[in-house]
């Protein structure tokens, strides 16, 4: 890009280091679009906060102005085509997420359009909105994901031929943004916010080219937990569930029942920890993650309140659509061990376990031809 460029040099960050702008005189002399550049300051330190040391701090940050739509990173200097903060925002947190470390492929191209997006969500978050205004942006977001029952954030290799699959706004950007936002959900933000640190600094990645299953390697390293499960689901398949939760308060304690539906075939079951709120007819709150890892699955927890109301999926911290709460009074302790049965391992050898029997009730195992393994009451 070639004018006659305004060069506004200054510097940002502790320990400071340059900021650098190019802009066009018409920008220079517009008040409200030199504020925003400014407020690159702001969401530089915050971004510093929750992703670690910009990686160019060596070197500068800065903006060049050019005459196209949107915006385009590049390492240290990101080229603008206009000066909303929101923009400033995902073209900054790609300095970490698409420069520091770079997609290996463009399959996944989300490592680099998906974290960036998040990178608008946190300054959405942290600088920019109310709480009531993040919550609005969230739903619209999870609108926009869900207004189709398919798509995958991961980019086929059928699609690696179209610009257009693999730039899609829907898949790669929004719902690879939001599935960063669920996977601090499961992570709980100070072990997420540490496992991306820890992500960028790995000297393996640092500087270089990374794949879905490095992230999903470094996550492990450092939280210890394994999100194999999850990636399939959200990642690499399809669509969305959609839920209905029933319960059922008796004295202190309250059940559920958890319900699930999924939009696409290639998803059996989205095994999520399910946000729950719970408003007491005296105004209290209480706040679960029920751990639902199978269909039709109860819980129960304990409430020291009357329990007014339940809401789930209080602050959108998942993708779901159409999801139903009722109080369903016909709920009962009883169901609840029958739906958490299991026995495995499968196949098994010398052991096998079983979960959801009470060791009261009478029960008897049988190979697949009939024949009888043991019954209740047998010596092991």
């Amino acid at each position: 890009s070639i004018t006659n460029y305004v060069k506004i040099t200054d510097t940002m960050g502790t320990p400071p280091f340059p900021f650098i702008n190019y802009v066009y005189p018409s920008t220079a002399n517009n008040t409200m679009s030199m504020a925003n550049i400014n407020w690159t300051k702001q969401i530089m330190n915050t971004f510093e906060t929750y992703f670690g040391p910009y990686p160019f701090r060596n070197e500068k940050y800065g903006h060049m102005e050019f005459g196209y739509g949107g915006g385009m990173e590049h390492q240290t200097m990101s080229s603008m085509g206009g000066w909303d903060k929101g923009l400033i925002a995902h073209e900054l947190a790609h300095q970490w997420f698409g420069d520091k470390v770079t997609c290996g492929a463009w399959n996944d191209i989300w490592l680099n359009e998906g974290f960036a997006t998040f990178g608008a969500h946190l300054a959405n978050e942290k600088l920019l909105m109310t709480n009531t205004e993040f919550m609005n942006f969230l739903l619209s977001e999870k609108n926009y994901i869900t207004s189709l029952p398919d798509g995958s954030v991961y980019v086929a290799d059928a699609n690696l031929n179209n610009i257009n699959a693999i730039f899609n706004g829907r898949l790669s950007y929004s719902k690879g943004g939001y599935v960063v936002r669920m996977m601090k959900w499961i992570l709980g933000e100070t072990a997420f916010y540490q496992a991306l640190k820890d992500y960028h600094a790995r000297p393996a990645l640092a500087y270089n080219y990374v794949r879905t299953s490095d992230l999903k390697s470094s996550v492990l390293q450092s939280t210890g937990k394994d999100l194999t499960e999850f990636f399939n689901d959200w990642i690499y398949g399809q669509g969305y569930p959609t839920y209905d939760i029933r319960w059922k308060q008796t004295g202190n304690q309250i059940i559920f029942k958890a319900s699930q539906t999924q939009s696409h075939t290639s998803v059996s079951f989205y095994e999520m920890p399910l946000p729950i709120k719970v408003t007491g007819t005296g105004g209290q709150i209480a706040y679960f993650a029920l751990d639902n890892t199978v269909n039709n699955q109860y819980f129960t927890q304990t409430v020291a309140f009357p329990v007014s109301s339940v809401e789930f999926n209080y602050e959108y911290q998942i993708i779901e659509k159409n999801s139903t709460v009722a109080q369903d009074n016909t709920l009962s302790t009883s169901d609840i061990n029958k739906d958490e049965f299991a026995l495995y391992p499968n196949p098994a050898k010398n052991e096998i376990n079983i979960k959801g029997i009470d060791r009261a009730t009478d029960s008897a195992i049988y190979f697949i031809d009939g024949k009888l393994v043991r019954k209740d009451g047998d010596q092991p």
